[in-house]
């Protein structure tokens, strides 16, 4: 029974963790996308420089960028996104970490329950 159970943690924590990674490409390429949107980038010549620019400085665009297109563009879909799907992608991966730990915990023997040698 210890091993089914032990099992079952490894393979839901890992679809949490499967889950978490994929959430989080999608986020970002969505926030990114928004800021690109938000900010013109997408139309005319500039289109393509926009984006090589904006995926470069990719973790100051990630941090900045929403802020700015709140405060200048008055649209908060950018924020939300951003930092709601990232908590939402923290709290995901925090709990496939945690039920891998948790199999991994139950895979290990406790050293009291161990018999010693005589």
């Amino acid at each position: 029974m210890k091993k089914i159970v032990q099992s079952a943690y490894h393979v839901i924590g890992s679809f949490f963790l499967i889950c978490g990674g994929l959430s989080a490409l999608i986020v970002f390429l969505l926030g990114i996308g928004y800021i690109i949107d938000c900010f013109g980038l997408t139309q005319g010549i500039p289109r393509f420089f926009g984006f090589f620019v904006a995926v470069i400085i990719s973790p100051v665009t990630v941090v900045v960028g929403p802020w700015i297109c709140l405060i200048f563009y008055h649209t908060w879909t950018p924020l939300i996104i951003l930092y709601g799907g990232g908590f939402t992608v923290t709290l995901v991966m925090g709990t496939g970490i945690r039920l891998q730990n948790k199999a991994e915990e139950m895979a290990t023997p406790n050293p009291r329950t161990i018999p010693s040698p005589r």
